[in-house]
């Protein structure tokens, strides 16, 4: 696999988490 596509798998999950808590407590 490439190393690109695990940076960009990283950086989507790591945003989908963030924003995740912020919609549940907004």
């Amino acid at each position: 696999m490439n190393g690109t596509v695990l940076v960009l798998l990283d950086v989507f999950f790591i945003i989908f988490f963030i924003c995740l808590p912020l919609d549940a407590y907004s």
